[in-house]
């Protein structure tokens, strides 16, 4: 055969090899002869398509495995080496393919694994092609693995541990990666972790993972029971997270109950602000606590704003009064009606800010009113704004760093589940200096040119939207003011902007202009 031949893995079962971007997925020979005998594929970019690799898979060199799109490939063979074992770069806006891994023995696996943006999923799980009773139909484990590696799930991408294996406990083994008190770490930026319960009655299920460190983006933990009198544990060392990062966290009950329920357990247990994990960590519209069986929902707060206390964690239901500058610890918004700050502040010791009701509500600074974050204590809080529903936030009280104490930086997220926008419409320059992160859903600007509605510092747009209504929005001196990755778009406005006004487009961003009026970016 000529150097540049290609031949087509052969399926197994009920496996087939199909299209990738529209051609027959195929591997160059030599590799495909490699994984088919069971030889070393190292160093290598593999593109498969519903396909089965019974063979071993040698990551002693970094390796790439990119799934076309719609398909489920299986590795049913050792997983070796020490190199970085990546799934590829997938489909931004669609789904993507799934890897399975499901080989128990013989896995000397000791490097990295990377889940790159939109990738789509990577799953460790039970061995459907053993019959019941044998031991490797448990399915995949990496004993190799260490607090010295890592697992990176970027934007758009899920790690899924799967212990359900046609409704039995036959495909699941607990704790598959790593060995007891060495466990490798989990990164989430912006992506997903799913453990799926075995689906048995009266059976309490475990997996760990070591320190979890949450990077810009929004990410989520979801662990999920599925049956009545399943106990689903997962097991976590440590939680960081960094400035922009989020997490929402999920589950059956989460936490609710010593059995019975989802629990997501953290140790050493966080330590709580207030109540709160932090403003950044959530369960859908609820804010995330610590309790007895560890992760779970916030249960009580209070109702009103005014005089309610720095510890305070509210939940307004109904229209609140301002009467005097307020400190509280966070704010779930759940009523349609307009909060009035007056000549007042707002500050959220835990920058925690969830708009819950599905109308459009409007947030006025009349005669100076502000909204900061943190305790004044010098330490970087960003203002988290998760949007929920569909309404969106018409923001017109100022944004600004902390003035209480020592003062503190403020760096503003705009985050949720909901499809709302954030509206900045101030009437005068915001001066928070932390930057701002756009990780999920709109935000735009008013059309005051020069007007600092953005406050200081970059802007990161992560697969989200940024409508810029005027030129000038932000004032920053640390690279690029605009950043849009993994999808991210920025819309100008048809006005002419300046030569400090910089733009990154990374990759699968966009930039466009809403009109006929040249911009001047180039």
């Amino acid at each position: 055969m000529k150097k540049n031949e290609y031949i087509a893995l052969r399926p197994a079962r009920s496996h087939c090899v199909a299209a990738r971007a529209g051609a027959r997925a195929r591997l160059p020979v030599l590799l495909c002869l490699a994984l088919a005998l069971g030889l070393a594929a190292q160093g290598a970019t593999i593109y498969l398509a519903g396909d089965y690799l019974p063979g071993p898979l040698d990551v002693s060199e970094d390796t790439t495995v990119d799934v076309a799109r719609n398909f489920t490939s299986i590795l049913d063979g050792p997983l070796i080496g020490t190199g970085t074992f990546t799934l590829g770069v997938g489909y931004v806006e669609g789904s993507s393919g799934w890897l399975s891994l499901i080989n128990r023995d013989g896995n000397t696996f000791s490097g990295n694994i990377v889940l790159e943006v939109n990738s789509g999923q990577m799953t460790l799980g039970g061995n459907v092609y053993y019959a019941a009773g044998d031991a490797r139909r448990q399915g995949l484990m990496l004993p190799g693995m260490s607090a010295a590696n890592s697992i990176t799930v970027r934007r758009g991408a899920t790690l899924r541990i799967e212990d359900n294996l046609a409704n039995t406990a036959t495909g699941y083994v607990a704790d598959r990666l790593g060995t007891e008190g060495n466990r490798p770490a989990l990164r989430l930026a912006g992506g997903a972790l799913y453990v799926n319960s075995p689906y048995v009655a009266n059976y309490m299920s475990t997996q760990t993972f070591g320190l979890v460190t949450l990077e810009p983006g929004p990410s989520s933990i979801y662990v999920n029971r599925t049956y009545g009198t399943v106990t689903p544990k997962l097991f976590l060392t440590g939680l960081d997270c960094a400035p922009g990062a989020t997490i929402n966290f999920g589950g059956t009950s989460l936490g609710a109950a010593v059995s019975n329920v989802s629990q997501i357990w953290i140790d050493p247990a966080p330590t709580l602000q207030s109540g709160l994990i932090g403003g950044y960590a959530r369960i859908s519209s609820d804010w995330a606590t610590y309790g007895a069986y560890g992760v779970r929902a916030l249960p009580s707060y209070s109702a009103n704003i005014q005089g309610a206390g720095a510890e305070a964690n509210v939940k307004a239901s109904a229209a609140q009064t301002i009467s005097g500058d307020n400190t509280i610890n966070s704010l779930v918004w759940n009523h349609n009606s307009t909060l009035d700050l007056k000549n007042f502040g707002l500050t959220l010791v835990s920058g925690g800010y969830i708009k819950q009701n599905g109308n459009h509500n409007n947030l006025f600074g009349t005669n100076g009113g502000y909204m900061t974050a943190g305790s004044g204590s010098g330490v970087l809080t960003p203002l988290h704004m998760f949007i929920n529903a569909g309404g969106h936030v018409y923001m017109y009280a100022q944004v600004m760093d902390n003035p209480a104490g020592s003062g503190n930086p403020v760096a503003l997220v705009k985050d949720g589940s909901g499809g709302g926008y954030l509206y900045m419409y101030q009437y005068y320059d915001n001066d928070y200096s932390g930057g701002t992160y756009v990780n999920f859903g709109g935000l735009q600007t008013g059309g005051a040119d020069n007007r600092k509605y953005l406050g200081k510092g970059p802007v990161l747009v992560d697969n989200a939207w940024l409508v810029l209504g005027a030129a000038g929005a932000t004032e920053n001196a640390l690279g690029a003011d605009y950043t849009a990755i993994n999808g991210g778009q920025v819309v100008v406005a048809a006005v002419e902007f300046r030569g400090e006004d910089t733009f990154y487009i990374g990759p699968y961003g966009i930039i466009s202009q809403s009109g006929a009026v040249s911009t001047n970016i180039v």
